[in-house]
């Protein structure tokens, strides 16, 4: 497996320098050796989304705890979803998703606490399950803090915060 990066896209004006959060500048490319690209790394995979492609790859497992922080998506092999997005409006809370796989259901969980970035685990709360390929999934509970969800269908995982 070979993969090749950049560290970071190029300012939307000039085509040059970078330190800002545009899109453009945000967006990296990706370039890979490997035949077994999924329809993810056919849009705009992410630099996060190498490490957890690396250990697919490698069939290295990552402890649960650990795995629900991880941000990427494996751009090798099969996936349910990318892409998760959340928004808030009026407490509540709208998730939404691209499927790749609308087979199965997905488990929605929430913790309020953000103790990994501390080196501890924090516990997450399952929320419930909806079908991957409805592709939307509104938090039955309105919250008004911050909340770390994760996501869990049959071929990956993915999360987002909320703040």
């Amino acid at each position: 497996m070979i993969v090749i990066t950049t560290d970071h896209g190029r300012d939307a004006e000039t085509g040059k320098h970078h330190g800002r959060q545009s899109d453009r500048e945000r967006i990296t490319w990706i370039f890979t050796n490997l035949p077994d690209l999924n329809d993810h790394f056919r849009h705009t995979p992410a630099v996060v989304d190498i490490m957890p492609s690396i250990l697919r790859f490698m069939e290295i497992p990552i402890p649960a705890d650990v795995s629900a922080e991880v941000d990427g998506i494996p751009f090798t092999g099969d996936v349910s979803l990318c892409n998760l997005r959340a928004s808030r409006s009026d407490g509540n809370v709208e998730l939404t998703w691209d499927v790749h796989d609308p087979s199965g259901e997905l488990e929605v969980f929430v913790s309020t606490t953000n103790h990994f970035k501390e080196g501890q685990s924090d516990t997450y709360k399952s929320l419930g399950k909806v079908a991957v390929s409805e592709g939307r999934y509104v938090v039955p509970e309105k919250h008004d803090g911050f909340l770390k969800i994760r996501v869990e269908a049959p071929k990956n995982g993915a999360n987002v915060w909320v703040e």
